[in-house]
């Protein structure tokens, strides 16, 4: 029985498991919910002997824009669980930042091959999780950036 997500679409054909990020409404922005959904579905296609590989992609006109700034009612985009970042410090800010981001390295240390399929926008925590696969294969059009460096430093994963 195929496994069913709530923001992302599996689908497997050749040994290879296709791995969709589906909020094209969105252009694909993560959040929370978008990366448990993924990095639960990658953990579930290392673990099963007929996937050779794992291909990340996004439905739409965009790869990932990155985190989603204005997520739904209730919905959490940034790692913070149930806190206001206006509340906290900024090393407290520092520190969910570094382990929600963290969370990408379990892509890096996958036992298959993960292939990031870049179309469209590629940008800021959309870098982070196409930058963690093991190759990336992008169209002609694919625009990769990461805005938030040119005004806070680094990108949080350092990739």
């Amino acid at each position: 029985m195929p496994l069913e997500y709530e923001t992302i679409l599996i689908d497997t054909r050749d040994r290879v498991r296709y791995v969709t990020l589906n909020r094209p409404e969105k252009l694909n922005a993560l959040t929370l919910g978008v990366m448990n959904d993924l990095l639960h579905a990658v953990d579930a296609a290392g673990r099963d002997p007929s996937v050779g590989c794992i291909v990340v992609q996004g439905a739409g006109r965009a790869f990932c824009s990155g985190w989603d700034l204005t997520p739904a009612t209730g919905e959490r985009s940034t790692g913070h669980g149930d806190r206001d970042p206006e509340d906290m410090t900024l090393r407290e800010d520092i520190e969910a930042l570094a382990r929600r981001s963290g969370r990408w390295a379990s892509l890096w240390t996958s036992n298959k091959p993960i292939l990031a399929k870049v179309h469209g926008y590629c940008l800021a925590g959309g870098t982070d999780l196409a930058l963690h696969c093991d190759m990336i294969v992008a169209s002609d059009a694919a625009q990769f950036g990461f805005p938030a460096v040119r005004s806070m430093g680094s990108p949080s994963t350092h990739m």
